[in-house]
């Protein structure tokens, strides 16, 4: 499907790569605690879990009783030898849950009422009041917002890896 851009945009696809800055916002993994950790960790009302800060990723570590974990806030993947050698508990890496990553088109300000109504009802919505940004919703299971200022946050995806098709696609929507 990539091809069938290049064919139809020709030259101008390389000028839109360029303008666009595309980052990873958050990365959260999967994981299971390898070792019993201290129970005056555990939250006491409720005692489900514990929640514990490294610094070195900037992330949290949240442990519950069943053993089962979760990373949340990585900006980078990262490695079972690097959860070895940095995190303060002993956890086996397990998949990514989520990946968000953030898209600044560098379009200038968008007009949104006018995009959803060009979109219809089916393919986006938009409630000003509620929430500032316009949520395509043809694209679920992600969450896409794209916001007055060409800023675009995906979210619930389960790589990390750029999905060039869906860029474009988004692109698309907003021209």
């Amino acid at each position: 499907m990539c091809l069938l851009y290049k064919a139809k945009w020709g030259l101008r696809q390389i000028i839109i790569i360029a303008t666009m800055i595309i980052e990873i916002a958050n990365i959260n993994y999967k994981a299971s605690l390898l070792e019993p950790i201290d129970p005056a960790l555990y939250r006491r009302r409720p005692p489900t879990m514990a929640t514990i800060w490294v610094p070195e990723y900037k992330c949290k570590v949240i442990i519950f009783k069943s053993g089962k974990c979760r990373i949340m806030g990585l900006k980078r993947e990262i490695s079972q030898t690097c959860i070895d050698a940095k995190f303060p508990v002993k956890l086996k890496l397990g998949s990514i849950m989520s990946c968000t990553r953030t898209i600044d088109f560098q379009t200038g300000l968008l007009n949104l009422p006018q995009i959803r109504s060009r979109l219809g009802v089916k393919a986006a919505m938009y409630e000003p009041e509620l929430f500032p940004a316009l949520r395509l919703i043809r694209f679920s299971p992600l969450c896409i917002n794209v916001f007055h200022t060409g800023k675009c946050v995906i979210t619930g995806l389960k790589s990390t890896n750029i999905n060039w098709d869906l860029i474009f696609q988004i692109r698309n929507s907003l021209q």
